[in-house]
């Protein structure tokens, strides 16, 4: 065959990262030689299917192509707030997961003709990996899902009321199945209260796509007393699936041996009053989940104002002819108004570790914030620089963060 594929992208590769291959042909040398390069997203059933002509490198023929740009196109992450079973990516619509076929073909002579060539496929997932950490990127599977949350620890702190939490998991790095996923809640001595298994639905329906290899789910204690999903276990039929006593719980997945096939994740509740008004911010993580943190001190609140005017004449004519002035006419006129609603967020006492964490929030470009109400309202941080902080230089320190409302208001034009 004349073409042949040198490099390729790995198996499973982050959306915004770079996808280089590199190919030859033994026919680079013929008259008006071109690679013809299709692009082509879950086999044609979704999105964009590019095709394009590429010249060979004049050094050595060779073809280099990134079709990153093409390829992410069809990625995007919602924040599923009205799902109440496991989510799992279409097929046909943008979402976090989708493969990518690249075809290389060739085309040369004079006439110009066209000649099959070669393809391969690869996985990508709405992922943006810092520079330094993608060069050392290497695609292999283990024995646990991939954890897309970057919360310290895999712990989370939330109180029992908050309606939104949500994991992810990327089985295209395990060699086992997530099937069940068992969570365990304890009350405060650390006595199990509770257990409850749920199945997996894309472990039967749907088997075989790929699709079913990532999982989002709102693990929250209002997500997970409303799950619609099939229960195949539970201790204690009469109290809700995280009792309202529960001082943590903890979430793994299964098999269907069983064996644990993830990393084991805990959430704390959090039961201290507070004198301030109490704001979670549910933001995409550079590995395509939504993380959550809590912002429970001194908030305040503002409103900025851009209004458009214009200059008008404050006399008119009277019945004689004669100019008066009104001093009830107001002579500039507004005809525009936008506001733009602030906030200024503060964080409890933090860590190192958390501090660091915190980067990936305030670099985020989706952010959702959760108020008391459980509304949910999406904002964007205008902070222009982030501080890491270290307990040697800042001893103790906490977070500070500046908010907008993406909807802004309008008033009335005179």
């Amino acid at each position: 065959m004349a073409v042949t594929i040198v490099s390729f992208a790995q198996t499973h590769t982050p959306a915004y990262n770079n996808q280089y291959l590199v190919a030859s042909s033994t026919n680079a040398a013929q008259t008006n030689f071109k690679y013809v390069v299709t692009v082509e997203i879950n086999g044609g059933t979704s999105v964009e299917n590019t095709t394009l002509e590429v010249p060979p490198r004049p050094d050595n023929g060779f073809l280099y192509y990134n079709p990153q740009r093409i390829a992410r196109s069809s990625i995007k992450t919602e924040f599923h707030k009205d799902e109440t079973t496991f989510f799992i990516p279409s097929l046909t619509q943008p979402s976090e997961l989708k493969k990518v076929t690249v075809g290389i073909d060739e085309k040369y002579g004079s006439p110009v003709s066209g000649f099959g060539g070669v393809s391969s496929s690869y996985f990508i997932w709405n992922a943006s990996y810092k520079n330094l950490s993608f060069a050392d990127y290497v695609y292999s599977t283990t024995t646990s899902a991939k954890d897309l949350t970057l919360v310290p620890s895999l712990i989370d702190t939330i109180k029992y009321e908050q309606k939104y939490l949500f994991k992810t998991w990327h089985k295209g790095f395990s060699t086992r199945d997530l099937r069940y996923l068992y969570i365990e809640s304890f009350d405060s001595s650390n006595n199990t209260i509770q257990v409850v298994t749920f199945e997996n639905p894309s472990y039967t329906v749907g088997a075989g796509s790929y699709n079913r290899n990532f999982l989002s789910l709102n693990v929250s204690p209002y997500g997970i007393n409303n799950f619609s999903g099939t229960i195949t276990a539970k201790t204690n039929i009469g109290i809700d699936n995280i009792p309202s006593n529960a001082a943590k719980y903890t979430m793994y997945f299964l098999d269907s041996s069983p064996a644990i096939s993830s990393n084991t994740y805990t959430v704390n509740i959090d039961t201290m009053c507070s004198k301030f008004s109490r704001y979670v911010l549910h933001f995409l993580n550079t590995y395509g989940n939504w993380d959550s943190f809590t912002f429970n001190k001194l908030s305040r609140y503002n409103t900025d104002k851009d209004s458009d005017m214009f200059k008008k004449i404050p006399y008119s004519l009277n019945s004689v002819n004669k100019y008066t002035y009104d001093k009830s006419v107001n002579d500039t006129v507004v005809y525009n108004t936008v506001l733009t609603n602030k906030m200024t967020l503060n964080s409890n006492f933090i860590n190192e570790t958390q501090a660091s964490w915190l980067w990936d929030l305030l670099t985020s470009p989706d952010i959702k914030l959760e108020n008391s109400s459980g509304d949910i309202i999406s904002v964007k941080c205008t902070n222009k620089n982030y501080e890491s902080k270290k307990k040697v230089n800042d001893k103790l320190f906490n977070i500070t963060i500046e908010i907008e409302n993406s909807l802004q208001d309008t008033r009335q034009g005179a």
